[in-house]
């Protein structure tokens, strides 16, 4: 299954592998660290020829993704094609009740996403500490009082772009990652402020894996598309940061 053109991915051609390492992984590998039986890029020529140098073959790591979203969609209509990235970003919204309208843009969409989660989240988390988050994003020199983190809020601060809206959503990528995979990013140490999110990792897992959900995280190909919906989120707000600096 080629790559097919797809204008909301090739920005991905602007970044670097290190940008790039975290998608890579949560397509080869499981929450447990094991390569997925159902990968295939590891066995690709480009990755037999150049390895962690993701950058030199981002097409085949969009390839990959689109594969996947196929096998979460109906594949079999489409002419052995993959499946765009809008139409995946849109599905995971479908299924955990994101609302958009079809005609916003893909980082739009993108954006109703990381809030929904985020407002969702703090809604069902321990009040002590989403107000110990309150007061690391203050660190930050970003005040954002959690009472304002609904889903009008996130939005709101989120659509304002800039390092603001990257921040954020670096801080919630970071926490769905380790609701997933058990660990932070790459990009992410210890100390980082974004740490102070650490409270809202259960409501996000229960909010992803609960029964009353109609998102299947537990179905092979949801349990790529998911995260890597939420890093290509957290890679477009980067590109649009470096994009203007």
């Amino acid at each position: 299954m080629p790559y097919r053109k797809d204008d909301d991915l090739e920005f991905l051609g602007s970044m670097n592998s290190v940008d790039l390492a975290d998608l890579v992984r949560c397509l080869m590998y499981n929450k447990d660290g094991n390569l997925r039986l159902t990968q295939s890029l590891n066995v690709s020529a480009e990755y037999r020829r150049y390895g962690d140098d993701y950058a030199k073959y981002w097409k085949r790591i969009a390839q990959e993704l689109q594969t996947f979203g196929a096998d979460s969609l109906v594949s079999f209509l489409r002419g052995g094609m993959g499946v765009r990235y809008e139409e995946i970003l849109k599905d995971i919204c479908d299924s955990i009740g994101v609302g958009y309208s079809q005609n916003e843009s893909v980082q739009t969409i993108e954006r109703r996403l990381v809030a929904f989660v985020l407002s969702n989240a703090i809604l069902n988390a321990d009040k002590t500490q989403v107000k110990e988050l309150n007061i690391e994003f203050k660190s930050q020199n970003i005040a954002i009082p959690y009472e304002k983190l609904d889903a009008n809020g996130s939005n709101e601060i989120l659509n304002r772009g800039g390092i603001i809206s990257y921040c954020l959503t670096l801080a919630v990528v970071n926490a769905v990652w380790i609701a997933i995979f058990r660990h932070s990013l790459s990009i992410v140490d210890n100390t980082h402020p974004v740490q102070a999110l650490d409270g809202i990792i259960v409501p996000i897992n229960w909010m992803l894996t609960s029964p009353q959900k109609a998102i299947n995280i537990t179905g092979p190909a949801y349990r790529v598309t998911v995260p890597a919906v939420f890093q290509i989120a957290l890679l477009r707000s980067k590109f649009s940061i470096d994009a203007v600096a």
